[in-house]
């Protein structure tokens, strides 16, 4: 899994006890970029402790939608997997969906069945360096709001949407701020907030 953060370091969480956040490819990753990566799921999951990260990462476990979005909406940086199987494809669109609506997107209720190496045709700078990325029957991604030119999806594959982002320009020269990656079995939703350059 390749996962590209777009801020040059920072302090990130893995408020998660999946695989996919707690091995240590992420670990290693994010440490030769010059990050620091925290996992657990042992700390208050607020406001508060959470703006003491640049960047939260959650799978399979649940997490307050609300602090979620209080956190997106202050700058935060969050990375979601869904598609973990923790509860079926139902639950876990149920578990996050508050969260995703709140900015125009959201998980698709079924898994979608695709499964392997899927070529990355976008240019959204998420994706830059990133010719392909392995699918493992997720949730779709779902932009429900697309008279929002935030929110959009960036891939589908054969109709089910495996990437989207929310991206929230506030100039034309911004400073990324905050990520939401939200990920299906690697089927990945992205959530992208940026803040003006001061």
């Amino acid at each position: 899994m390749k996962i590209i953060v777009l801020v040059n370091s920072g302090n990130f969480l893995a408020y998660s006890s999946n695989f996919g956040l707690t091995g240590s490819s992420l670990q290693s990753s994010m440490t030769s970029a010059g990050h620091s990566l925290t996992v657990t799921t042992g700390i208050s999951f607020d406001l508060a402790t959470l703006s003491t990260y640049d960047g939260v990462y959650l799978a399979g476990d649940a997490a307050d939608n609300t602090v979620l979005i209080d956190y997106v909406n202050a700058g935060g940086n969050v990375y979601l997997a869904g598609g973990t199987g923790w509860g079926g494809a139902l639950a876990e669109a149920n578990r996050w969906n508050d969260f995703l609506n709140y900015f125009g997107m959201g998980f698709g209720t079924s898994y979608n069945g695709v499964v392997g190496n899927i070529a990355i045709n976008s240019t959204h700078e998420i994706f830059q360096g990133v010719d392909h990325l392995y699918q493992n029957n997720g949730n779709d991604t779902l932009d429900i709001d697309i008279s929002n030119p935030n929110s959009q999806v960036l891939l589908s594959y054969n109709g089910h949407g495996l990437y989207a982002v929310y991206d929230d320009v506030a100039t034309s020269i911004p400073e990324p701020a905050a990520l939401l990656l939200l990920c299906a079995g690697l089927l990945s939703l992205t959530l992208v907030r940026r803040r003006a350059i001061a």
